[in-house]
């Protein structure tokens, strides 16, 4: 991302299933944020079996409704409707099925069976990590 330049926002919304799992979550990564992963915001509302739990981290975005995290219940402090007006700040227009282009998938199918390299020769054929 910082050599690109880019942004990437990712938003998970998971209504209650389960014994009592339910999320809204989303994260801000970019150029801007913190090494090594570059995460620039978080900001998570979940339970696990019943069990709610909040996290926020980072520098929030001026368009965020700092008020809502004070809710006595952490379920309200972000929910679907505040997460569809977040990702509408960045251009996502996360409820209209025009926004989106055609799916693409790619597949590799890999025989390990086949693998003539060690773990080692792949490595050094990869060279050393980049940083």
């Amino acid at each position: 991302m910082r050599r690109l330049g880019v942004r990437l926002v990712v938003a998970g919304n998971s209504p209650k299933y389960g014994p009592g799992h339910q999320a809204t979550q989303l994260w801000v990564l970019g150029p801007d944020g913190e090494p090594p992963l570059m995460y620039r915001r978080t900001i998570a509302a979940h339970a696990t079996d019943g069990r709610w739990a909040w996290h926020q981290s980072g520098t929030p975005f001026e368009f965020e409704d700092l008020d809502r995290y004070n809710a006595r219940r952490i379920r309200d402090r972000l929910d679907r409707a505040l997460l569809i007006s977040y990702l509408n700040h960045f251009g996502i227009r996360a409820d209209d099925d025009g926004f989106y282009g055609d799916g693409i998938l790619i597949q590799q199918r890999v025989s390990y069976a086949t693998r003539t390299q060690s773990l080692e020769e792949a490595k050094a054929a990869i060279g050393p990590p980049r940083g």
